[in-house]
């Protein structure tokens, strides 16, 4: 539904919210995201107990940014410049659970599950069970009638 007649301060609004980065500062928030990630990363390898190591996420940085992943998402669409920055961010981001894993900081199958959902890293097996791996021929019969 549109503003009612004579709403003056619908005035010039051409529809939806203004975008929290503009687009020529996307390279800069592409920055901003690399260098969290570092300091999340560095916080978590410095920090002094088990306890205090929690992994950190994509989602994290929205939530402390008030930015939806959507909007990361277009902001992604936008411009190169931010994707190349997001793309090492959550590269930095599967390195720290990578870490954290294999320092058993986490519990093994939170970390599966996690590692499956944030990363590259996928459950995969093929098994051929009907030839042994020999190649499999296929005589064509011409049937007549």
């Amino acid at each position: 539904m549109g503003a009612p007649k004579g709403n003056q301060y619908a005035k010039g609004n051409k529809g939806g919210r203004p975008p929290k980065v503009e687009p020529q500062n996307l390279p800069a928030f592409g920055e901003e995201l690399v260098s969290w990630a570092t300091r999340k990363y560095q916080t978590l390898l410095s920090a002094p107990d088990k306890e205090a190591k929690m992994p950190f996420f994509i989602k994290t940085f929205c939530r402390e940014y008030k930015i939806s992943e959507d909007t990361l998402q277009a902001y992604r669409e936008a411009n190169k410049e931010f994707s190349a920055s997001y793309k090492q961010a959550r590269q930095i981001i599967a390195e720290a659970l990578m870490v954290g894993a294999l320092k058993g900081w986490w519990h093994p199958t939170a970390f599966i599950f996690i590692a499956k959902n944030e990363t590259e890293m996928r459950d995969n097996s093929s098994v051929d069970l009907t030839s042994g791996g020999e190649k499999i021929t296929v005589n064509l019969v011409e049937f007549k009638r």
